[in-house]
């Protein structure tokens, strides 16, 4: 089952499947390593919202698609914002749009599982590291990067 906004390519940018109880989440913009936009991280929060609710869920794993899990913020989506003269504020929107899906995670009763296979870096690190349990491919790697 696909939810949420399509990618320009005409893909949703989350997959949800359903295997027996367990609720798999796909970040689906493979293109960009699985880079967050907005569309993504309100999708899955939208979607773990929906796997908490259902009572016929009793776990989650969120893995992604191609050759990474997750690269963190979507750099050229945030060029794209400031390309129209808006000037982000980076504290609002680490409030606004990662903090909810991360509590989501660290507050759901049931085990939220991360199958790393391939990069997560920045932000998707910090998805990876929210889950209950972490399963990595050999491939798989975690990288925080922050300049000074």
């Amino acid at each position: 089952m696909a939810s949420n906004s399509p990618e320009p390519s005409g893909a949703p940018v989350l997959l949800e499947e359903r295997v027996n109880r367990v609720a798999i989440l796909t970040l689906n913009r493979p293109q960009v390593l699985n880079a967050f936009n907005d569309e993504l991280v309100v999708a899955i929060t939208q979607a773990l919202r929906n796997a908490e609710r259902d009572s016929d869920v009793g776990a989650v794993i969120i893995t992604g698609a191609g050759r990474a899990f997750c690269a963190g913020q979507d750099l050229q989506a945030r060029r794209e914002i400031f390309a129209r003269g808006e000037v982000p504020h980076l504290g609002a929107g680490l409030r606004e749009r990662y903090k909810p899906m991360i509590l989501r995670i660290r507050t759901m009763e049931k085990p939220v599982l991360a199958a790393l296979n391939g990069v997560a870096a920045g932000a998707g690190c910090g998805l990876a590291l929210a889950c209950d349990l972490r399963l990595a491919a050999d491939e798989a790697t975690l990288v925080q990067s922050f300049p000074a």
